[in-house]
């Protein structure tokens, strides 16, 4: 052990590690040699043990690929983010609504006029993390920009973020579904 308590171990640089995944905060690795002329071989009686013991690990039951933070697989639209939003200027749900937000579930969006998605102004794509939505936009022919969402009591609230302006403009939205 070294000063930081941690445990060192020195692999020697004939094998590739290749990630298998986390389960339970514990990461896991899979060390491979690395050319085919190094591998040993092995009696049966001794792979048998190696082989279970790899099975058992990949069907555990662990979520290796599940994002765990509130998006869901990714690609399956797990998120209470998706559908149509009707959005008013400002923190509160009051006055007109200014346009419609509309959250797919391949992590396409895309902003319009009307709440049947006609007359579009903006398209991008988002992810979510922690409950909180962000995502890149392009709002031909003004420019680009990016959109920060969160749901708070059901409400969306968006920062919508021109970086066409210097400094970048910051437009506070709240939104509903309509």
């Amino acid at each position: 052990m070294d000063k930081t308590g941690c445990r060192r171990i020195n692999i020697p640089l004939v094998c590739e590690v290749d990630f298998l995944g986390t389960c339970d905060n514990e990461i896991y690795i899979l060390l491979l040699p690395s050319s085919m002329n190094t591998i040993p071989c092995f009696p049966l009686r001794r792979l048998l043990p190696s082989v279970i013991l790899l099975s058992a690990f990949l069907f555990s039951g662990c979520d290796f690929y599940y994002d765990s933070d509130g998006g869901g697989f990714p690609g399956s639209g797990d998120t209470p983010f998706l559908g149509t939003w009707a959005l008013y200027n400002g923190r509160t749900l009051s006055g007109p609504v200014v346009s419609y937000v509309h959250f797919n579930s391949d992590e396409t969006f895309f902003i319009s006029n009307n709440a049947n998605g006609s007359e579009v102004r903006v398209r991008g794509t988002y992810m979510v993390s922690d409950g909180n939505l962000l995502g890149p936009f392009s709002n031909p022919p003004t420019g680009n920009g990016r959109v920060e969402a969160r749901i708070e009591n059901g409400i969306l609230i968006m920062d919508f973020i021109e970086y066409w302006h210097t400094p970048e403009k910051t437009l506070p939205l709240s939104g509903q579904r309509p």
